[in-house]
């Protein structure tokens, strides 16, 4: 059975998210462009005392996380964090809690294409063969994914 890949990677960014983040740290030499840490760096914890390591991230410069050609730049975890504060005007709402949006939900529902319906008895899903009643959007979602796990698969070119 094929398995189901559901992670926020692949659900929000471009296919070829991988290799766009590896160019982008690569231009920069593995090397945050705020702050000039370089990726790999094992730091001590203020809080704890413990060492970490320092994973690079790349940003999206414009916060433009639809746009399937981003312009990225190499940022540690803390200059990220602080970029995408500065994007959103000092909001703490942003970063990966301004993806999880219902907006950004019901666009990838939709291009994954399953409908969702409001009935009397609930909110009703389908997604090819498969149909379900939920009482909200994530419960819908987490429905269909559950039941397109279970499912036995019908062969395509990719699983012959």
């Amino acid at each position: 059975m094929e398995v189901l890949e559901t992670s926020m990677v692949k659900i929000i960014y471009p296919r070829d998210w991988e290799q766009l983040r590896l160019d982008c740290l690569q231009k920069a030499n593995y090397t945050c462009e705020q702050c000039g840490i370089k990726d790999g760096t094992i730091l001590e914890s203020k809080r704890s005392k413990r060492p970490y390591i320092v994973y690079l991230h790349a940003a999206h410069q414009h916060q433009d996380i639809a746009n399937q050609t981003p312009q990225l730049i190499a940022l540690c975890p803390r200059c990220h964090m602080k970029h995408d504060r500065q994007q959103a005007a000092g909001s703490r709402r942003s970063g990966y809690g301004k993806l999880i949006s219902t907006e950004n939900l019901a666009r990838a529902v939709s291009s994954s294409g399953l409908l969702m319906w409001v009935e009397s008895d609930g909110l009703h899903w389908q997604c090819n063969h498969l149909h379900g009643v939920a009482t909200d959007p994530l419960e819908a979602v987490v429905q269909a994914l559950l039941f397109l796990q279970a499912a036995p698969t019908a062969p395509t070119e990719h699983n012959q």
